[in-house]
């Protein structure tokens, strides 16, 4: 749920960010509490830990009500693919990532080195990765396609036992960019329709579900290298074939959506987007601002926003919204 409550609360240009510095932050501790004296029970600990990102689950839930925006329109067929081709996307990836991960766990003599490099690398790859998918999205597209292509590149480095310090830090610099692809891709999703804000934890969940897949697989591939460079090729290409189906598409959809064009062209906000759709349509302001359970001074800011940016006033806006809409 507090997935849900970041896709709806927190603005799609931002959500990497977000959820990066979130889950970076709990990796790291996670750490430290490992370190903590033995008498120091974790388990108690954690729920204590536990109880602000409740009380700010309450505060948002209060604040906001996102779930009242739930609708019970059926879901889209096109809506439908786009969610099927993202779980087995989600499980390829997560599977191909742990295979290496878990090899190289095994085959690294330095366990306390490892365990406490990995959650330096790994947080350090979610902030980046945050930062990059938010501001410049193409470019993490290419990172996050480039970084399986290296995993299974370090496959063969640890077989023929060259595997560096480097080699595993980048694979686990590498994870935070998957993770923050697999989460923030089900937030974006629903916002296609509301009614499915709980999709939102799906990233997390098909991942996992992933590393069961590989769990009960495992014993059996890491004993015959050959065969696992073949199914891990295997996966590779077909990670490579739905992602970039994914990318096209959603591409494709972006320049036919005439109110996304122009959301894009001036780098609009989601809720500036938002708040442009219904302007054109000619809600009023106060109308605007209880659809979208914001103040009227809140609008009032985006609308200036919208004007500065695309330095067009209601009535042009109107005029390029709706021909280039016909």
């Amino acid at each position: 749920y507090h997935f849900s409550l970041i896709a709806s609360n927190v603005e799609r240009e931002n959500r990497g960010r977000v959820f990066a510095f979130g889950y970076g932050a709990g990796s790291v501790l996670a750490f430290l509490i490992t370190l903590l004296p033995d008498g120091i029970n974790h388990f108690y600990l954690s729920v204590f830990l536990f109880i602000p990102l409740s009380i700010l689950n309450i505060f948002l839930i209060v604040r906001n009500d996102p779930l009242n925006e739930i609708k019970t329109d059926n879901q889209s067929k096109d809506f439908r693919k786009n969610l099927v081709l993202l779980i087995f996307l989600v499980i390829a990836m997560s599977f191909l990532s742990d295979c290496v991960i878990d090899l190289i766990t095994i085959k690294n003599y330095n366990v306390e080195w490892l365990f406490f490099n990995s959650r330096l690398y790994y947080s350090l790859g979610l902030i980046i990765a945050g930062i990059v998918y938010d501001k410049y999205k193409e470019i993490f597209d290419y990172i996050t396609l480039s970084s399986f292509v290296f995993y299974l590149i370090s496959l063969i480095l640890v077989d023929q036992n060259v595997s560096s310090d480097i080699v595993i830090g980048v694979c686990y610099f590498l994870i935070g960019f998957f993770v923050v692809f697999r989460t923030v891709s089900f937030m974006n999703l629903i916002d296609t329709n509301k009614n499915n804000n709980y999709l939102s934890a799906y990233g997390l969940m098909f991942a996992r579900i992933g590393e069961v897949v590989l769990a009960v697989t495992e014993s059996y591939l890491l004993n015959d290298f050959v065969l696992l460079i073949i199914i891990e090729s295997a996966i590779l290409v077909i990670i490579l074939c739905i992602y970039i189906y994914l990318y096209i598409k959603n591409k494709y959809i972006n320049e036919d959506d005439k109110l996304k064009e122009l959301s894009l062209k001036y780098k609009l906000s989601f809720t500036e987007e938002k708040v442009l759709d219904l302007l054109v349509k000619d809600s009023t302001r106060q109308e605007i601002a209880d659809k979208l359970f914001l103040s009227i001074n809140t609008i009032k800011v985006h609308v200036r926003n919208i004007y500065k940016k695309t330095n067009m006033n209601k009535q042009e806006l109107k005029e390029y919204y709706h021909l280039r809409a016909k």
